[in-house]
């Protein structure tokens, strides 16, 4: 059986420490519950920095993309250029070449040359190394008893890298051994 209070002093002292308690737990509480409102909106907020960190990132990325591909296309129009004044150069006589208007082809020529250089941009040697599938477009097959199979004999039209990514690979004349030549032109016969 519950014990009676003895007197009504008693009783309201209990009654008063029974609402301090409530009233300690529900403060309790409400502090439990604002510190984890308090951790969520911190992590909301690291979370929302983080993503404009990832962004400003991505941004930048997609930006100097652009700008690497905006150069390598226009790369590849002004190689077309280059190729015709080294066309045009070579055909010029020698006693032509000193005139003020062959210098100025040269002097042109050099000028499209330096500004690619400054890009990055660097002339794949290609003669007399051997054939690299990554950096060479082998055209035409000369048979050789001289050179090892798979040396480039001739550039037909030069490449170009980016940095270190081809933009352009070097059109080429790989050398072929006599005895391999032979046997394509026996299978051929075979097949006729």
């Amino acid at each position: 059986m519950p014990k009676k209070p003895k007197n009504n002093r008693e009783s309201k002292k209990n009654n008063s420490e029974s609402t301090s308690d409530n009233k300690n737990l529900d403060k309790e509480k409400e502090i439990e519950e604002l510190v984890k409102e308090k951790d969520s909106y911190y992590a909301m907020a690291q979370r929302s920095q983080a993503d404009l960190v990832n962004y400003k990132k991505r941004a930048s990325e997609e930006k100097e993309e652009i700008r690497k591909s905006t150069n390598f296309f226009m790369i590849l129009k002004i190689l077309p250029i280059i190729d015709d004044f080294d066309r045009a150069i070579s055909i010029i006589p020698d006693d032509s070449i000193k005139s003020s208007w062959g210098e100025g082809l040269v002097l042109v020529q050099r000028n499209f040359i330096n500004t690619l250089e400054s890009l990055g941009v660097k002339k794949i040697e290609a003669k007399g190394n051997e054939f690299d599938p990554r950096e060479h477009e082998a055209i035409l097959y000369e048979e050789s008893k001289t050179l090892s199979e798979g040396i480039v004999v001739n550039v037909i039209r030069d490449g170009y890298k980016l940095k270190d990514q081809v933009i352009r690979p070097a059109q080429v004349t790989v050398s072929k051994s006599h005895e391999i030549q032979k046997d394509l032109k026996e299978n051929n016969k075979k097949e006729e």
